[in-house]
């Protein structure tokens, strides 16, 4: 929905606001029926669930060897869909959501993505402790109030060891 109020809502509100929203695109008079939250709700898992499966099909028929026409990747992809076990033979009927969604990002390959980085190895070994803490990943942000206490803490230990020779 928008961004300010994304995360400070609970779900069923986040649910009801889906739900006043349909009202307000459904036309008037329309075939479609009423559906309330927690309908609209399980109809967006069946879409759901089944726009994931139907990329996973789509993704593994564009992974096929060579030969396979671009133009024959749905027969094929909608026969996988309906070889699979849970289905039962059913077809994909969702086709007009998938179009919606397919370039949404939870639906493109993932092959595509760039792999995340590497980050340097440390030997614990030859560095110490608040050297290895202070390396450039934790650079970004400030030490959290466990952190920092862990640090007071520590140099605590070290004073009385030091003290204690």
């Amino acid at each position: 929905m928008d961004a300010m109020t994304g995360t400070g809502q609970t779900g069923n509100r986040y649910w009801e606001r889906i739900e006043d929203k349909f009202f307000q695109l459904m036309p008037p008079l329309s075939s479609t029926p009423t559906r309330s939250y927690r309908s609209l709700q399980g109809r967006w898992d069946s879409i759901k669930t089944a726009c994931s499966r139907w990329a996973g099909c789509i993704e593994g028929v564009s992974n096929s060897p060579p030969g396979v026409g671009v133009g024959d990747w749905d027969a094929i992809a909608q026969q996988r869909y309906r070889e699979m076990p849970r289905l039962k033979g059913k077809p994909f009927t969702f086709r007009h959501c998938y179009t919606l969604l397919e370039h949404n990002p939870k639906w493109k390959l993932r092959e595509q993505e760039a792999p995340p980085p590497r980050h340097k190895l440390v030997e614990l070994e030859d560095v110490e402790e608040d050297d290895v803490l202070d390396t450039k990943k934790n650079k970004k942000r400030p030490d959290g109030a466990k952190m920092t206490k862990d640090k007071i803490k520590k140099n605590k230990e070290r004073q009385q060891h030091c003290l204690s020779r």
